[in-house]
């Protein structure tokens, strides 16, 4: 992608983060929000992201595939304005039509919460890297700066104190992190069943083969460990929590036993046995 598009790009993404709108009270809000779609004109689709449910992988993906098979020079998964996929400050007039009319096809994936909640867990808070993203996970629990160690209750007690708004995207209220009030989604696709369901529609898009979503990104297998962290209590916090999640996408509320590994998403690291 040339410069000078990366740049208007840019000064675009900048413009729509600084200006008051409809789509967040703040700067970080309205960036969230303008980072998190991922739109194609050309194949009339949305893609919602949501962390710690195939987040990576998609957005691998999708920018592979709009960019006719090889991402283009210079490109950087967190640096939108570098990949063919646009996000809403690139589009004049972004709104209703974009947000809820026909034009589009718009759709999410979503995670059971225990599992989510427990992945982000092992991602953030075993085998440590002491990174900025880190401190900010850190930071935003409210963690002293020399407690570096937290056990899974005492995270679950943390996560589950704050409003969704002010919560990490790996942990937020999952009906909040797709913005499930503000955009009309088409088609929300369990992560639990996402081997079955993504090929389908990336053959819908693209006419195209589904090979790339085999990559596995950020393996926690959190679904193998349930039992090794999750007391009676602590899952009554997490219904509690994310009550609207479990409500809105149809997940049971028990505990669920032994449920088979989907695509995994977390750090690139051995998880904990």
């Amino acid at each position: 992608m040339k410069i000078a598009a990366t740049t208007s790009r840019l000064t675009k993404h900048l413009g729509f983060c600084l200006r008051a709108n409809d789509y967040g009270d703040s700067f970080a809000q309205r960036r969230r929000f303008n980072q998190s779609l991922f739109i194609s004109p050309r194949h009339k689709f949305i893609f919602v992201k949501n962390e710690k449910a195939a987040n990576l992988t998609l957005r691998k993906t999708l920018q592979t595939l709009e960019a006719g098979g090889e991402p283009p020079p210079g490109y950087h998964t967190n640096r939108r304005w570098t990949g063919p996929l646009l996000q809403p400050s690139d589009i004049e007039g972004f709104g209703e039509n974009e947000l809820r009319g026909n034009s589009y096809f718009r759709f999410a994936v979503v995670r059971n919460p225990y599992v989510r909640l427990l992945s982000c867990f092992r991602d953030k808070f075993e085998n440590i890297k002491y990174d900025r993203k880190f401190w900010r996970v850190h930071k935003n629990l409210g963690l002293a700066r020399d407690q570096v160690e937290i056990s899974f209750e005492e995270f679950v007690e943390r996560v589950c104190a704050q409003e969704s708004a002010a919560m990490n995207p790996h942990w937020r209220v999952q009906h909040d992190n797709i913005y499930a009030d503000k955009i009309s989604l088409d088609k929300i696709i369990k992560f639990e069943r996402l081997s079955d369901e993504m090929p389908e529609i990336i053959n819908r898009l693209y006419a195209a083969s589904a090979d790339l979503l085999t990559r596995r990104h950020h393996v926690t297998n959190a679904d193998a460990h349930m039992d090794q962290y999750y007391t009676q209590d602590i899952a009554k916090m997490v219904r509690e929590k994310y009550a609207v999640d479990f409500e809105t996408f149809g997940y049971d509320e028990p505990l669920p036993k032994g449920a088979p590994s989907a695509l995994a998403d977390g750090p690139n690291k051995e998880a904990a046995p």
